[in-house]
């Protein structure tokens, strides 16, 4: 029984607000590091990943986030452009392309480095036969087929 007491005062203590808030000050501290050592490694996301009892795995904002916060950023495992855009987006990062020249392939590619860095699956892709696959999408209507 004498844990239970001593959680029932640290509860009655958090109760009070001024003790709270006290307490959250006395516990706060802020480093400010000269210019020349500012860290070039940037700020933790502001969500993480956590289970919740009812609803299961869910994404939980750690503080405020504002408009035009970046929140995550990661490369896509999967990302192929639908066969009505192929030749309208960058076949390896899906942006939007100003002219619609395939670049001597049948997909195009925004940059060069885009060009190279598709080259590890593209050159797999190109050998297979696509065109009874192509037309089997066609006919059944499939939006995104290749993903």
């Amino acid at each position: 029984m004498l844990p239970l007491v001593n959680y029932s005062r640290w509860l009655s203590f958090l109760k009070n607000r001024r003790s709270l808030n006290a307490q959250f000050t006395a516990f706060s501290f802020a480093t400010v590091a000269p210019e020349k050592e500012k860290p070039t490694r940037p700020a933790p996301p502001p969500i993480r990943v956590a289970i919740t009892e009812s609803a299961g795995r869910g994404v939980f904002a750690t503080r405020r986030i504002g408009a035009g916060d970046l929140i995550h950023t990661a490369k896509p495992v999967v990302a192929h452009p639908s066969l009505s855009s192929i030749n309208t987006v960058c076949y390896f990062c899906l942006k939007k392309l100003n002219s619609t020249e395939s670049q001597g392939h049948n997909v195009a590619f925004c940059s060069q480095g885009c060009e190279a860095n598709a080259m590890v699956f593209y050159d797999v892709q190109r050998k297979a036969y696509w065109s009874g696959f192509d037309d089997y999408c066609q006919y059944k209507s499939f939006y995104m087929p290749l993903i």
